[in-house]
């Protein structure tokens, strides 16, 4: 499978709609807090980039994506989104279509 990581939020969004009764703002968020997509509600920027910056992660470009996130969500979310797919680009794998989407969209 080419993006296996991509299928926790599909599975955690059902399971939370399904067994928990989550609202559909709660759903969407844990649905997009891997590739993110364009015209994200600020509940989902806040779980995007939470679970991004989270204690555990390390990689370059991370604590100025950290200060970022207190100042400017939609600055952080582009930050974001540029070290991602950069990291993706270099690992040789393409990034989703809705990452790649969300980028144009923070951009703009």
């Amino acid at each position: 499978m080419r993006h296996h990581k991509l299928l926790h939020p599909k599975t955690a969004s059902a399971v939370s709609r399904d067994l928990f009764g989550s609202s559909e703002a709660v759903c969407g968020a844990i649905l997009w807090h891997t590739t993110g997509r364009a015209r994200m509600t600020d509940l989902e920027k806040v779980i995007y980039l939470a679970d991004y910056i989270e204690e555990n992660r390390s990689f370059e470009g991370l604590e100025e994506l950290r200060d970022l996130a207190y100042k400017d969500i939609d600055g952080a979310m582009r930050l974001g989104l540029e070290i991602s797919n950069d990291a993706l680009k270099k690992a040789g794998t393409e990034a989703h279509r809705n990452s790649t989407e969300a980028l144009e969209w923070f951009s703009r």
